[in-house]
């Protein structure tokens, strides 16, 4: 198109050239004609519903949201929970741990309360064996339905210790199938059953070699390969824990595994018969403590007397450093004799139950100890009290039969 200026009379000009249009339909033709091409499909007339345009819904926006809220919470909550959940199962496993380990303290706690309550009841045993109404000694009335042994055990000192014990009568004819054994037959069969260590000594027994008897007589065959000639030391703790085991017999002889009198390298000549009572056993009783804190009445360092006067006064004074006086602080007294009965007479009046009540026995037991020794009774006198510790004081007291009552506790 050209851009020169158009004028009206150009525009009308050019408007009458155009040719005429014209249409000879009639309006009913263009009228269907219309309606044909659709026209009218836009208008609500008769058309059905079903062919009406549908109308454009809108998108509802918030299901997606509340979704991507919800993703988005749960990728800010899923570390925490995660979290959380490790700190849980963390602290369950703790806790699982905890309990366990809870479980197992409990049953080592268990474990140690019955092993303690055993300790304590062997403790226990030991206690009411030795220390019932605080005797350590056994008397003629103890032996109802029990059986008496006796043996020298070896302490931390290398000394032999005389203990008792009682056993019962029906437990002696199951073990030994018959009731009065000899001492003999008692040692041979408890001896090497006897646990040593848990009674707090050295393991001692049995003497190597075999043991017999022949009438009053106790008799060691010794074997060759024997420890009891390695030191004095060796040779005085054998002697006297023989003493200990055997008083019921006049004497010991020993003999070779052969049937020989034996020789003891340091000695060079045969060993004598020892005897096993009499004046060569007149000891008087001191104390004597263990590693352990356990306390026994044995004769101090095997120190004979000629008569139970020397040895009950003998009694006040310490020798050594293993053995002690029983004798109470502050106290004196003097003895005589009549027959059979040593009397013990305070200087001052004694209240034994202003004393430490174990002390008190200790010193009222070694002296019937003491006497013992000498086959003698003891009466006591200037004692406040006239029962004390199943004691009866207005009479002469029972003699002892065994010093230092004692367990049988005996090895798997």
């Amino acid at each position: 198109m050209s851009h020169d200026k158009w004028d009206e009379n150009k525009i009308e000009e050019l408007l009458s050239n155009f040719p005429k249009v014209k249409d000879t339909r009639s309006k009913e033709d263009i009228l269907q004609r219309l309606k044909d091409d659709g026209v009218f499909d836009e208008e609500p007339s008769d058309t059905p519903k079903q062919q009406q345009p549908k109308k454009k819904k809108k998108y509802n926006w918030m299901p997606p949201l509340i979704t991507i809220a919800a993703i988005a919470l749960l990728a800010i909550m899923i570390p925490s929970l995660m979290n959380q959940m490790n700190h849980n199962n963390e602290e369950a496993a703790m806790s699982t741990s905890g309990t366990e380990e809870a479980a197992e303290m409990s049953l080592f706690n268990i474990e140690e309360s019955e092993n303690s309550a055993n300790d304590q009841s062997n403790m226990s045993l030991m206690g009411d064996q030795r220390l019932g109404n605080g005797k350590t000694a056994v008397y003629p009335e103890d032996l109802e339905g029990y059986t008496l042994f006796t043996l020298g055990l070896e302490s931390d000192m290398a000394t032999s210790i005389p203990v008792t014990l009682l056993i019962p009568n029906e437990q002696i004819v199951e073990d030994l199938g018959k009731s009065n054994p000899s001492s003999v037959e008692l040692y041979n069969y408890y001896a090497p059953r006897i646990d040593e260590s848990a009674l707090g000594f050295t393991d001692y027994h049995p003497y190597v070699g075999t043991i017999t008897e022949e009438g009053n007589q106790v008799i060691h065959r010794i074997a060759n390969n024997h420890p009891y000639d390695m030191s004095s030391a060796t040779r005085e703790i054998y002697d006297d824990s023989l003493i200990d085991t055997f008083p019921s017999y006049d004497e010991a002889v020993f003999l070779t595994e052969e049937g020989t009198p034996i020789i003891f390298d340091e000695e060079g000549m045969e060993r004598k018969p020892l005897a096993l009572q009499g004046e060569t056993t007149h000891y008087s009783y001191f104390l004597i403590a263990q590693n352990d804190g356990s306390e026994y009445l044995a004769p101090n360092n095997r120190e004979t007397f000629a008569t139970v006067e020397e040895a009950l006064d003998a009694m006040k004074i310490e020798t050594n450093d293993i053995y002690k006086s029983v004798i109470l602080p502050n106290i004196d007294y003097t003895t005589s004799v009549d027959g059979n009965t040593v009397t013990v007479q305070f200087t001052t009046q004694v209240d034994l139950m202003n004393e430490d009540q174990m002390d008190a026995m200790q010193m009222i037991e070694g002296m019937l100890l003491t006497a013992a020794r000498f086959d003698m009774q003891v009466k006591f006198e200037n004692i406040v009290q006239e029962q004390w510790g199943g004691f009866n004081f207005a009479n002469p007291l029972p003699i002892p039969v065994g010093a230092n009552k004692v367990p049988l506790i005996l090895t798997q």
